[in-house]
C-alpha cells in the first residue's frame, strides 16, 4: 500500500520505481512505499531472487535530499543528502547498482563493510570502522546478484 504524504516521498517513490521499471516490468521485485511505526516513509524493494539485494530508501531527513538506505542481509547502511536534484539522482545510481547485482558487503557481529562497484570506480560504505583488507577473510562475505 501507497502512504504517501508528500511530494518528496512521492518524487523519491517514482524515481525508484523509475530506475526498476524494466525488472519490476518482469515481475522480478516489488516496489512499495510504506509508513515505518515512527511515521517516517520508506520505499521498500523486495526481490524474487533470494540471492539478491535487499534495499530499503527511509526519507528520513528534515531536508528535501536527505535519505537513508538500508541494504543487503547484514542491514549495512548509510545516508546521502545534498540539494535535491542531485541527491535523487545519487539514490538511483544507488538503486541500479544494487539491482545489477553491484553491490557486496562483510559482516562481523554488528558490524558491517559495504561496497558499491559503479562503473566509475568502488565506493565503500562503513559504520565506524577501520578494518585492514586482510583481516576481511575472517568476516562473513556476500556478493549479491542481479535482481
Amino acid at each position: 500500500m501507497q502512504h504517501v504524504s508528500s511530494a518528496r516521498e512521492g518524487a523519491t517513490l517514482a524515481e525508484v520505481q523509475d530506475a526498476l521499471g524494466e525488472v519490476a516490468a518482469k515481475g522480478r521485485v516489488t516496489v512499495s512505499g510504506v509508513r515505518a511505526p515512527d511515521g517516517v516513509f520508506v520505499v521498500e524493494v523486495k526481490a524474487v531472487n533470494p540471492r539478491a539485494c535487499p534495499l530499503s530508501i527511509a526519507v528520513d531527513g528534515p531536508g528535501e535530499g536527505e535519505f537513508s538506505i538500508t541494504l543487503g542481509h547484514a542491514e549495512t547502511w548509510f545516508e546521502i543528502w545534498g540539494d535535491w536534484p542531485e541527491t535523487l539522482q545519487d539514490l538511483r545510481r544507488h538503486v541500479e547498482a544494487a539491482a545489477a547485482g553491484k553491490f557486496e558487503e562483510w559482516t562481523r557481529g554488528r558490524m558491517s563493510l559495504g561496497v558499491f562497484h559503479f562503473d566509475s570506480g568502488d565506493v565503500e560504505y562503513r559504520q565506524n570502522l577501520l578494518v585492514r583488507p586482510r583481516l576481511l577473510r575472517r568476516w562473513v562475505h556476500r556478493q549479491y546478484e542481479a535482481y
